[in-house]
Formats: structure tokens, C-alpha cells, sequence
């Protein structure tokens, strides 16, 4: 299935709340950036206790921690219906522990690092890779390079050439711009 609009929601209460009057494609519920350390079990939590009520009117992604993600798809993969997007993801290989969760759940690999760029084909070629991203903002402060489109127009093309290639939906960095005139 390809999406066309992917929202990112922080694991927070009060976010999670507003999910179900939502205008999207998908939700991704983001356990990484947006939760501080010290709530990140919380976080854990209140997504899985959410994901076990809701109606699955929307695709629903769990954007993951790079250094716990084994512990929380072991925690979520039980909630059928729900995708995993991946961060930082570099090479395929680190995420072979979980590859009996993998395979059960729609997975979203986050390139986010000049390493995940240079993996790109063997990330676009793994069959339980359903789709692929890409984040900027962590990309751009990891090459210490601008963030703007001209710096990143090779990059973003490489995405889409191996994406395309192993056809594979592949999502752009989210955007921060809130007015559509500034667009």
C-alpha cells in the first residue's frame, strides 16, 4: 500500500488522544526524538495500551529507539495491524535479532546517517523492508552539512533510485512547514 500522508505523533497522553480525529494516511507514533529518556517506558506503554483499544481506521507505524528496538517490538509485535519504523537504520544486519518480528509487521527503514545512505541498496533489497525514509534532520547534523534542498538533492535521489528500484515506497523527510503558503 502506498501512503501519501505519514504524521508523526510523540507517545505523549495528550497527543495520543487526538489520533483518531486525524486527516492522514498513517500515524507513526514516535517513541525516539520527541520522548524524553526518562518517559521513553511510559512511552512504551501508553502505545501499547493504545494500540491494543484502537478501531485501525488509519495505518498505525511505531517509530522505534536504534538502541532498544529489540525490547519494544518484543513488547508491541503481539498487536496485529501495527508497522515499525525504524531509525538510524544503517545496515540490515543489526536488526537480524528481531527478524521473527520483522517478518510479521510492516517495517519502515529511517535512513538518517551518511552509513545508512551508503547501504542503501542492500536496506532497499531486504524483503521485510517494506518501505524506506528518510530523515534530514538527523542526516544533515551527522554530515555536519546544510539541511536545505540543494545539499540534499543527491542523497534524496539516491533514496528513490534504490527504492524504485526494489520497488519500494520511499517518504521524503518530514516537514516542518506548517503554513501551506510557505510551501
Amino acid at each position: 500500500m502506498r501512503l501519501r500522508s505519514l504524521l508523526f505523533v510523540p507517545a505523549k497522553e495528550k497527543m495520543i488522544q487526538k489520533i483518531p480525529s486525524l486527516d492522514c494516511d498513517a500515524v507513526i507514533l514516535d517513541l525516539e526524538d520527541s520522548i524524553e529518556q526518562k518517559d521513553k517506558e511510559n512511552a512504551l506503554m501508553r502505545v501499547g495500551s493504545f494500540l491494543e483499544t484502537f478501531d485501525r481506521s488509519m495505518h498505525i507505524y511505531v517509530r522505534l529507539n536504534a538502541e532498544s528496538f529489540f525490547n519494544e517490538m518484543q513488547y508491541l509485535h503481539r498487536v496485529p495491524n501495527v508497522g515499525f519504523m525504524l531509525p538510524k537504520f544503517e545496515n540490515v544486519e543489526t536488526y537480524m535479532a528481531a527478524e521473527m518480528f520483522l517478518r510479521d509487521h510492516s517495517i519502515i527503514a529511517l535512513v538518517e546517517t551518511p552509513a545508512g545512505l551508503v547501504n542503501i541498496r542492500s536496506i532497499a533489497a531486504c524483503e521485510w523492508v517494506d518501505a524506506i525514509a528518510f530523515g534530514a534532520e538527523d542526516y544533515t547534523a551527522k554530515a555536519n552539512m546544510t539541511n536545505s534542498v540543494q545539499a540534499l538533492a543527491y542523497q534524496k535521489s539516491r533514496l528513490v533510485m534504490y527504492a524504485k528500484a526494489f520497488d519500494k515506497p520511499v517518504y521524503d523527510t518530514p516537514s516542518f512547514q506548517l503554513d501551506a503558503r510557505d510551501m
